[in-house]
């Protein structure tokens, strides 16, 4: 039986609370659920996705739909039901939800269109004229370069002219090339050849066709034949031509295969279990735990086959798109011709043929970063998410502000497929959830090589002895002394600087002493425009002490080092060593990571300088020194996962050493040596660090032990803002404790980025179990909430 009316989700923010809207369905129209269709919404036209189907509407007078997007849904039922749960849990609007899932460019602006009425006549010669130039309808932006605007709104208060809005062309699509063959068996071939004896270029064209079969007409300008020429021997008859789609972003299949070697007993223990995953398709989740160099990535490439095997695909995931191209060149070699690839650093056109070739099930493996969860994957056998524990799937930019495993994780339900998380230094809170049996837990303890992961020489350096030696470079006697001797050896070194953050903490350069918020236990930031010491957590203040609250003696300091500081000293005391910089920003571009790698691996850079962008995933067999120039950077951070954060990011740089035939060493620096995260972190010691950080989250009730959510918001009235929060904060906690749920707010306070355009930020932190309690609290118009942030 069809149906009469749709519920259409609409791309418009409005300030009503609905999810969709009830519109008729003319006769003849065959509307599915999933459709991208245009609607009037108000007296504008916009785009919209059907979310339902019904006989009986939720208003008693509707407006038709327009018209469909397409011959087939765009979304599934099963896209439409995960973008649901996501706008739930986190927040958002239907339709930020569902645009997750929208092939790329989809968006399209509402533009306003004005034309003459038939009929109109004015005496006035400008408003005739007007009335003539619009028999057409032009957009009115155009019309109001040439004509006053009180002229036009009078000739619409007259009935002269009339307004339409009507959707902007779409902003990308399919791009055609043309493909020329000469269909000619030998003997017209050659009748052909003689009768163009007066055209040159002609009779090398049809040559080169007869040869080569079917040619693209980019080979063809490439080889300097022109359309002209292709012209005149297509109306002889001579060759022929066809449009084919033209898929950007295409992969260039490597021509070397890579070799398969004998899997550990850890990794065949790993895939065997994962391969039964696969096979009993009940949604099982695992946690690939193996050290650095352990084989990870190998373990991903037979899961992938395994899946493949029995007809389903596999979407993987990278935390970074500067790690992108690296695994897609492992993968596609394993698995020619079968994988597709999406990341923001792509163009719109290469993400939309990407998306396209995807829906139609041309590719059996996606790689991709954050956004790649969300592509139109069908008979999905495996998601992997590679270094699950980085801060980068977490979506901070816009809303919904997802997590990429909490996604993956209700898709993999949904579709009962295999979630395969990987790390060498797990996320506490997925560690736990482990533990705790929501996750099987697997584990690869041993490099490839066979050595320990702990098999490095380490030394962790205190720098508060250098400084009372006399030492005041940023560099430690003995990280110089293994500098000088790896350069001495032809060796490679990797200098990590974590510039995660731009906030200052305070330290004592004597004792090494850092101001911590006493409620908080985080470290306080100096704002040298109030000359205060601030935490970002609960907002307590503090007058920057005359001396160290520590030793009673030592000058406090603000600390904090960066790339480039570290580039000058190397060439003041390795002038002769060639340096490379490596860092966000140099991350981003094109083909950034081959460069780098190709320098690296052919020796052109002896000194390696960079941020975490280093420390994850890459391989240099030559490099034999790692130098950890300040583990105190991330340490002190005004953030509870200050200690997640080093532990991860000193051994995941320890990680790039000695992945070779030689062995490798680490140096760590820091001015809190005894601290458990540094201590641990240099020997990849996870376990001992895991129980120690576990404890610290259970006595502080930080998660997985509590949720978390901040609530944001920003005016230019300070004050107003202030009460505002506190009003909502006093209603929050009232409804909470009537329904009997746990509920800490903290705040308001001020955020890391105090103000921003002119305006005043504040925040609310809520903790405790209160997803219940979201689920039907409005939250003012223009503030944003942030569920399971990360960073506080």
């Amino acid at each position: 039986m069809n149906m009469k009316y749709a519920d259409v989700c609409v791309d418009a923010p409005v300030v009503l609370r609905e999810d969709s809207f009830s519109y008729s369905i003319p006769n003849g129209m065959d509307v599915k659920v999933g459709h991208a269709v245009i609607v009037p919404f108000g007296p504008r036209t916009l785009q919209g996705i059907v979310v339902g189907l019904t006989n009986i509407p939720a208003v008693e007078a509707t407006r038709d739909i327009i018209g469909i997007v397409g011959d087939e849904p765009t979304l599934t039922k099963q896209q439409i039901k995960l973008a649901s749960l996501i706008s739930t849990y986190y927040r958002s609007s239907l339709f930020q939800a569902l645009s997750l899932f929208l092939p790329p460019g989809f968006s399209r602006k509402s533009l306003q269109y004005i034309y003459s009425v038939e009929g109109a006549y004015s005496e006035d010669p400008l408003e005739m004229e007007v009335i003539t130039l619009l028999r057409t309808p032009a957009d009115v932006r155009s019309v109001l370069k040439s004509y006053e605007k009180d002229l036009i709104n009078s000739m619409l208060g007259k009935g002269f002219l009339k307004k339409e809005f009507r959707l902007d062309v779409p902003r990308i699509r399919p791009k055609y090339e043309r493909w020329y063959s000469c269909p000619l068996d030998e003997a017209s071939f050659e009748s052909a050849i003689s009768s163009l004896k007066r055209s040159a270029s002609q009779r090398d064209l049809l040559t080169y066709l007869f040869e080569k079969k079917n040619v693209s007409s980019s080979e063809l300008k490439e080889q300097g034949f022109t359309s002209a020429a292709a012209g005149s021997l297509s109306e002889k008859g001579f060759i022929s031509f066809e449009m084919r789609e033209l898929i950007r972003g295409s992969l260039s299949i490597p021509s070397t295969q890579k070799l398969r070697y004998e899997l550990t007993a850890y990794q065949k223990h790993a895939l065997d279990e994962i391969s039964t995953g696969i096979a009993e398709q009940k949604g099982e989740k695992y946690l690939l735990h193996g050290v650095t160099g352990s084989g990870k990535t190998e373990v991903y490439l037979r899961a992938a086959e395994e899946a493949l095997k029995k007809g389903k695909r596999v979407i993987v995931l990278v935390p970074e798109i500067t790690l992108t191209s690296q695994i897609v060149r492992l993968f596609s070699m394993r698995f020619p011709g079968r994988v597709a690839v999406t990341h923001s650093g792509m163009t719109l056109g290469e993400r939309f043929d990407q998306w396209r070739q995807i829906k139609k099930g041309k590719c059996d493996i996606v790689i991709g970063a954050r956004s790649a969860i969300f592509s139109p994957v069908s008979d999905l056998g495996l998601v992997i998410v590679d270094e699950e524990h980085e801060y980068t799937y977490k979506q901070t930019e816009s809303s919904p502000p997802y997590h990429v495993t909490r996604i993956a994780e209700t898709l993999c339900k949904a579709v009962g497929c295999v979630l395969l998380l990987g790390s060498a230094t797990p996320d506490v809170t997925t560690y736990y959830a482990a533990i705790r049996k929501r996750y099987k837990l697997l584990t690869l303890p041993e490099r490839i090589n066979g050595s320990k992961g702990t098999g490095l020489r380490y030394a962790i350096c205190d720098m508060r002895k250098e400084a009372k030696a006399g030492n005041r470079s940023i560099f430690s006697r003995i990280l110089q002394k293994e500098m000088r001797d790896t350069l001495v050896r032809h060796e490679q070194i990797i200098l990590f600087l974590n510039r995660r953050g731009d906030g200052q903490f305070v330290q004592c350069r004597e004792c090494g002493y850092v101001v911590k918020c006493s409620s908080c236990n985080i470290s306080m930031t100096y704002h040298s425009d109030k000359d205060i010491m601030l935490c970002h957590r609960c907002n307590a203040k503090k007058r920057m002490p005359a001396v160290c609250p520590g030793c009673g003696k030592g000058k406090l300091d603000t600390r904090g080092i960066g790339t480039q500081t570290v580039e000058r000293e190397i060439q003041k005391l390795f002038p002769e060593a060639r340096c490379m910089r490596w860092d966000s920003d140099a991350a981003r571009e094109k083909d950034a990571v081959d460069g780098l790698m190709k320098k690296m691996l052919s020796h052109e850079v002896d000194i390696l300088i960079g941020t975490q962008a280093i420390a994850k995933g890459l391989h240099f067999p030559n490099v034999t020194l790692v130098g950890v120039v300040s583990a105190d950077m991330a340490l002190n951070l005004p953030d509870f996962r200050a200690c997640e954060r080093t532990f991860q990011l000193i051994s995941q740089a320890a990680g790039r050493a000695g992945r070779g035939e030689k062995r490798g060493t680490v140096i760590v620096q820091s001015y809190a040596p005894d601290n458990y995260a540094v201590r641990t972190s240099v020997t990849s010691d996870y376990k001992t660090f895991y129980e120690q950080e576990i404890e610290l989250r259970r006595k502080m009730n930080y998660p997985p032990f509590s949720k978390l959510a901040v609530i944001s918001a920003e005016s230019n009235d300070e004050e107003a803002l202030i009460r505002e929060m506190h009003s909502f904060k006093e209603k929050l906690l009232k409804i909470a404790a009537s329904k009997g749920i746990s509920l800490e707010i903290l705040g308001p306070t001020v955020p890391f980025i105090a103000r921003r355009h002119g305006l005043y930020r504040y925040e609310l932190t809520l903790r405790g179990n209160f997803t219940s309690l979201l689920v039907n609290i409005f939250i003012p118009k223009g503030w944003s909430i942030n569920v399971d942030p990360l960073g506080i």
